[in-house]
């Protein structure tokens, strides 16, 4: 943790702070969605396919290892001094929170996420900043890109051009199902 105070380190991240009667808490305790999605761990980084959205998200390796560590019972703090047990090296609770923030963006967080309304979230740099940071861990990264559909692969004349030899608009043996011929490309 950095700058001593819990709660302020939670405000300066954007974090949503849920009242939990039962034990008296106001962390939150982030769970990572795992439904419907495609998972393939590398060595550096692992990367997710959101089958519900058509997204690809490419976790570095201390996103990913946020990511694996939200089982929805260990708060920002908790899972920061596993990371530090794993790696040897000090992690802030901050890193950790503007991971879980990154997540959250990312749909890849099912509940005890920021906020979205995005008050307070903290850029990279003021991140650095503000925690007086090391190179020790690198800082978290989520990157997403839209895949396109099946047949939005396929409507495209690099993928598949088509003979003249159907009439345009009915289906061409070259063409892949779900698509027909134009008369030079395979569309939708």
């Amino acid at each position: 943790m950095v700058g001593g105070n819990k709660s302020d380190d939670c405000s300066e991240v954007g974090f949503m702070k849920e009242e939990v009667e039962k034990t008296g808490s106001s962390e939150t305790l982030p769970l990572a969605r795992n439904k419907r999605l495609v998972i393939k761990e590398l060595a550096e980084e692992t990367l997710v396919y959101d089958l519900d959205r058509d997204k690809a998200h490419c976790l570095n390796q201390t996103a990913g290892q946020i990511w694996q560590l939200c089982d929805g019972k260990k708060s920002a703090g908790d899972i920061a001094r596993e990371m530090e047990a794993r790696t040897g090296a000090p992690v802030a609770e901050a890193i950790v929170m503007h991971g879980i923030q990154q997540l959250s963006e990312a749909r890849l967080i099912e509940s005890g996420a920021p906020s979205a309304n995005g008050a307070g979230k903290i850029s990279r740099r003021e991140l650095i900043r503000k925690a007086g940071l090391v190179a020790v861990i690198a800082l978290p990264a989520v990157t997403s890109i839209v895949a396109p559909t099946p047949v939005e692969a396929g409507a495209s004349c690099a993928v598949k051009s088509c003979s003249l030899e159907s009439p345009p608009g009915q289906p061409d043996p070259q063409c892949p199902p779900g698509l027909h011929c134009d008369g030079f490309c395979c569309v939708p």
